[in-house]
């Protein structure tokens, strides 16, 4: 009398964005060498994203980018990397598939003793989940209208990890 039939489907979930203070002490490099801070700039990347039972986790990069004069009032540069990893709670399952993103809010620059970046982040996780579901698609001897309806399915995603193996000078 009935008939019905597995539909497969994809919904995103989102979870709510997670705000984390990176802060990082260049080795080597002593505070006192800094006359003037110039310009600091940093930006965030998501190295990797797992999902587990009500969690992503996620690790990633700041990238620092330091302009400053040193005492003798020559500019110099400097480019630094600090790794973090940390947790996004949300409505996450270990079957799903994840994408984090990371945006720096904001950077400073601290001269102490030695010298400090740091920068607020914010890192934001989106679950692909993926589910089946019966449908009733016939239905004999009653009444009946239909309609379509569309069901948002992910083909595929791709994720790659590559390493740069050469360096040149640039300017």
């Amino acid at each position: 009398m009935f008939s019905y039939r597995k539909a497969s489907f994809s919904n995103l979930v989102f979870a709510p964005p997670v705000e984390r203070a990176v802060e990082f002490s260049p080795p080597g490099m002593d505070a006192a060498s800094v006359a003037r801070v110039l310009t600091l700039a940093a930006d965030g990347k998501t190295v990797s994203a797992e999902a587990g039972d009500g969690f992503a986790e996620v690790a990633g990069r700041v990238n620092f980018r330091l302009v400053y004069t040193d005492r003798e009032g020559r500019p110099a540069g400097a480019d630094y990397n600090a790794d973090f990893s940390l947790r996004v709670e949300g409505d996450i399952r270990a079957t799903d598939s994840v994408q984090a993103w990371v945006t720096v809010l904001e950077a400073d620059v601290a001269a102490g003793d030695e010298l400090t970046l740091s920068a607020v982040i914010e890192v934001r996780a989106v679950a692909v989940r993926r589910e089946e579901a019966e449908m009733l698609t016939d239905a004999e001897r009653c009444y009946k209208t239909t309609q379509p309806v569309a069901l948002p399915v992910l083909v595929a995603a791709r994720s790659a990890t590559f390493s740069l193996t050469d360096e040149t000078e640039a300017g």
